[in-house]
């Protein structure tokens, strides 16, 4: 049958591509070389496409992940939380064990020194809470937020807070809002990536391993102006991808007979 051949772009914005197999990286790169933007949101991906003799490089850009996009603000409330947001998939009983007697060592010794309420964040419905199941028998949580809560009225985060996350858009949302943290990985081929783009970006936060290491440790401040370039730079790449408003309109006008 007869078609019309549109003159439609592909954009790939933010994406996150490492680690992959290398023997599929040719025709890989040959497919997104069909793309006309690719944009990544981490050195490593970056990186690995501008060495493929399959993408023109000038497709390429690095400008962060696409959650830059989003608009948000710190909570107003006064009282200070412990946020913990680790997820029940990847590890064995016996990694899950450890980290969670190491949670607890922390925890415990974060409110000697202060009043904290702790809170567990469940981004990913039921997986997160198969690991707050365990953690919550040794350590005394005072509120689950679902995820339904968390996508229905915000994550609820200030700068006084403190986190220790294994999630990845957690860790960077969060310091976006200037809290201070630690973040887990537990698959390291694929999480060490995505939470070092996030130190990339600014959160300063450290990887949480052994407590007997981390009890001295003394948190550093996320650098907000880094996160407010990255933030930036992902919205100039979003507007970079559309015609400007009076093109549109022109558009709209001459070719549909639509008026704005």
């Amino acid at each position: 049958a007869p078609y019309t051949k549109t003159h439609s772009k592909k954009f790939l914005s933010g994406a996150g591509l490492v680690p992959f197999d290398s023997e599929i990286l040719d025709d890989f790169t040959m497919v997104l070389n069909t793309f006309d933007k690719i944009d990544l949101r981490d050195k490593v991906s970056f990186e690995t496409l501008l060495l493929s003799q399959n993408i023109q490089n000038k497709k390429l850009t690095m400008s962060g992940d696409d959650s830059f996009l989003l608009e948000i603000s710190p909570s107003e409330r006064m009282n200070s939380i412990i946020g913990l947001c680790i997820q029940g998939d990847f590890w064995g009983n016996e990694q899950v064990e450890i980290v969670i007697n190491n949670i607890v060592k922390y925890v415990n010794q974060l409110r000697k020194h202060g009043e904290y309420l702790i809170r567990f964040y469940e981004l990913i419905p039921g997986i997160d809470r198969k690991f707050y199941e365990k953690l919550q028998s040794k350590l005394m949580i005072d509120e689950y937020r679902d995820f339904k809560t968390n996508f229905e009225k915000g994550l609820d985060i200030s700068s006084h807070d403190i986190f220790i996350s294994s999630r990845f858009h957690l860790h960077l949302l969060a310091s976006r809002l200037g809290a201070n943290g630690f973040w887990l990985s537990p698959h390291k081929d694929y999480y060490d990536v995505k939470h070092n783009s996030v130190q990339m970006y600014g959160s300063n936060w450290q990887k949480f391993t052994n407590y007997d290491e981390i009890i001295n440790i003394e948190l550093n401040t996320p650098n907000l102006e880094i996160m407010k370039t990255f933030e930036h730079q992902k919205k100039d790449f979003a507007e970079s991808l559309y015609p400007k408003r009076p093109i549109l309109e022109s558009c709209l006008s001459k070719y549909l007979g639509v008026k704005s």
